[in-house]
């Protein structure tokens, strides 16, 4: 049996460029892969609104996707690429963490992104 890395790998090679259908939950998951889909992608987004039902303004946690990854993973066998915004913490440990997280939920992979919060500085021009 291949691991969830292993099946993503295999999608590039299958499919260039690697079309990946938005799923937000199991159910669309298995929709997407019934339409014929090689790969999946939960975006932080989505766990907001489809799962929590709030705007995508960094209110979810690590455990809210982990849930969604978890039950995506358990349903539908395409690879899973889950962003995980700035990797929930602000250290090297926390996105550590966060990776270990999801990987044993069942991602095959992760997109982290770096956030950066501007600060009206004294001395700036405004």
């Amino acid at each position: 049996m291949q691991t969830a890395g292993q099946l993503l790998r295999a999608a590039l090679k299958k499919e260039c460029p690697l079309q990946i259908a938005g799923a937000i939950n199991a159910y669309s998951a298995l929709l997407a892969e019934r339409a014929g889909f090689h790969a999946l992608y939960l975006s932080g987004g989505g766990v907001s609104a489809a799962s929590l039902g709030v705007p995508d303004l960094g209110i979810i946690n690590l455990k809210d996707v982990v849930v969604d990854v978890e039950r995506i993973a358990s349903a539908c066998r395409l690879p899973l690429l889950v962003d995980v915004d700035t990797g929930f913490g602000e250290t090297a440990l926390h996105v550590g963490r966060t990776i270990f997280e999801i990987e044993r939920a069942g991602a095959a992979g992760v997109q982290v992104y770096l956030q950066l919060i501007f600060v009206l500085l004294p001395w700036a021009d405004r």
